[in-house]
């Protein structure tokens, strides 16, 4: 079970009942003539919280969609220890304004709060089972029950949380949260599968409604994160930071693909849900992964050229191997993207045509000769007989000869020469 210190528990019931004062002695002034807002916040302050819900009432009838007024309303059912109510006014003003950062920080206290409240109320039901299988004392059957309800509701704190994560609107923190997100959801599908949910083992959505709404949230949450980390991307590029711009890409990059493949478990978890619109955002970040590689690759080709005038050789060396680094990321970008787009193994993407003006145009910027030099020309030899461009195919193997030896191009020649036969 969790633990959890005793002076964050009492901060988050302030913070999501709304009871932060000042800590100076303040003499209460009544009301005479405040604007509607300053009457809410003044109800509030002094805790007199039906008043406060009846001025917001009054407010909301002819405004019904400023967020800081359902705002306090959520802090004045906080006040009256009416968490659910409380809960649905914060949920109001986020969805009204994706950026109250204060209703989404409360929301967090809140349901940190039941589930630390849920979690406890498991550990003390395992306790009663571990007590009935030792000493037969009451029923295995309630025991059982009520923890299976402890787990759904578990389940609900999860998927509440990820559902405020959804409507708040902030990229910086929507990154750093996402972690926790994720987790809680893997936990909550792992949950059912303890409670022995049946897991289908084809590639339809499960039956069981509790699990297909996990596995939507899921992909709600991941896509999410996805944006966010293509938003900060942008903003890298920006300032001509590509480094950084392509690092968060390709940690969006990995994030896709758990649309486009089973996770790889010891137990069946589905894939996330695949549409069309994670389809478009993984062809936008293919798109401008490869851009910001072609324009970091161009960078480092200008300092190359700057480091050899100077004449340092150790740099330049580096230099080119960040070079190499770079080609060899454009080229797997697109072997990853065929075999998703087009749904064909990683075999067949490594052959695919449109991989070649990509090798032709990287042997312009590696050094040659280098053993990297002649590895492109064997894959382009590869590309070119899968298209049976045999002229091609058998110009680029020779260069490749050079610099790889005949062994590792030889059974690449025979296939050539057998093809080659039977077009004759």
């Amino acid at each position: 079970m969790k633990s959890i210190s005793p002076f964050l528990i009492c901060s988050l019931v302030l913070i999501c009942t709304g009871c932060f004062m000042s800590m100076e002695q303040e003499v209460k002034i009544e009301p005479t003539s405040l604007e509607p807002l300053e009457e809410i916040r003044y109800y509030i302050r002094y805790s007199e919280s039906d008043k406060a819900l009846a001025s917001a009432d009054s407010y909301l009838a002819k405004k019904p969609n400023e967020a800081q007024v359902h705002y306090f309303k959520g802090q004045a059912y906080g006040q009256k220890g009416e968490l659910d109510q409380a809960i649905a006014c914060y949920e109001n003003a986020l969805s009204l304004e994706p950026r109250h950062h204060a209703s989404y920080i409360i929301l967090k206290g809140i349901y940190q709060i039941r589930e630390l409240e849920v979690e406890e109320s498991i550990y003390n039901h395992k306790k009663e089972k571990e007590n009935y299988l030792i000493s037969g004392s009451g029923s295995l059957e309630n025991i059982s029950q009520l923890l299976e309800d402890d787990y759904r509701k578990q389940i609900g704190v999860y998927l509440d949380q990820a559902k405020a994560y959804l409507i708040y609107d902030a990229p910086d923190s929507n990154v750093t949260e996402y972690p926790q997100i994720e987790a809680n959801l893997r936990d909550a599908q792992d949950i059912l599968k303890d409670m022995n949910q049946s897991y289908k083992k084809n590639d339809e959505m499960p039956a069981d409604g509790l699990l297909k709404e996990i596995i939507e949230v899921r992909s709600s949450t991941s896509k999410k994160h996805v944006r966010s980390l293509v938003a900060l991307s942008e903003s890298y590029s920006e300032e001509r930071k590509f480094q950084q711009s392509i690092d968060l890409l390709k940690e969006a990059d990995s994030q896709v693909a758990k649309f486009f493949a089973k996770e790889k478990s010891f137990v069946k978890v589905w894939s996330l849900i695949k549409d069309d619109e994670i389809v478009a955002i993984y062809e936008d970040i293919h798109e401008k992964l490869t851009e910001y590689t072609y324009k970091q690759l161009d960078i480092l080709s200008q300092n190359k050229e700057k480091l050899v005038q100077l004449g340092k050789l150790q740099e330049t060396k580096d230099q080119e191997k960040l070079i190499e680094q770079s080609s060899d990321s454009l080229i797997q970008l697109d072997i990853v993207y065929f075999s998703r787009v087009y749904n064909i193994d990683k075999n067949k993407a490594e052959l695919h045509p449109n991989l070649i003006p990509i090798y032709e145009s990287l042997l312009t910027k590696i050094p040659s000769p280098s053993p990297k030099f002649y590895d492109y020309n064997y894959r382009l030899a590869r590309c070119y007989l899968a298209q049976k461009n045999m002229e091609k195919a058998n110009e680029h193997i020779e260069i490749a000869r050079k610099g790889l030896g005949a062994y590792r191009v030889e059974d690449f020649m025979t296939k050539m020469k057998n093809l080659e036969n039977k077009g004759n």
